[in-house]
């Protein structure tokens, strides 16, 4: 299923999720965006129950793309068990997409904690 999300659902429906979720951050008026939208609800129809697909317009909520740290778009951000596992940049495929959700579907929440995605930055220099 995919669904739009808004800001004041974030907590709830990504945060608190008993799944794994995909959110897609996208734009108006971006091509690649629109290209990414088929592919991204075809994954999300495939994968069917076992992930959330949600889908955020970056433009009417700029203050939780700002505290995602979301700079560009379209950008799919995959969580589980609340945690950041993953991100992807630009344009994907269905196949990719479906990859990650299989990747993290089976994570603990001790996994996705060990797994949380850490920019380069923290990575590098281990700030937050």
């Amino acid at each position: 299923m995919i669904a739009n999300l808004v800001q004041t659902d974030f907590e709830q429906k990504v945060i608190q999720a008993d799944k794994p979720v995909a959110l897609e951050i996208w734009g108006l008026r971006c091509s690649f965006c629109e290209k990414l939208d088929p592919v991204f609800k075809q994954a999300g129809k495939e994968v069917g129950d076992k992930a959330y697909f949600y889908q955020l317009l970056a433009n009417e909520n700029m203050e939780l793309t700002r505290q995602l740290k979301v700079m560009g778009v379209p950008m799919i951000l995959f969580y589980q068990h609340g945690v950041l596992v993953g991100k992807m940049k630009g344009l994907q495929s269905g196949a990719k997409i479906l990859a990650k959700i299989d990747k993290i579907k089976d994570y603990t929440p001790e996994q996705a904690k060990e797994n949380e995605y850490k920019s380069l930055i923290k990575r590098i220099f281990g700030r937050k």
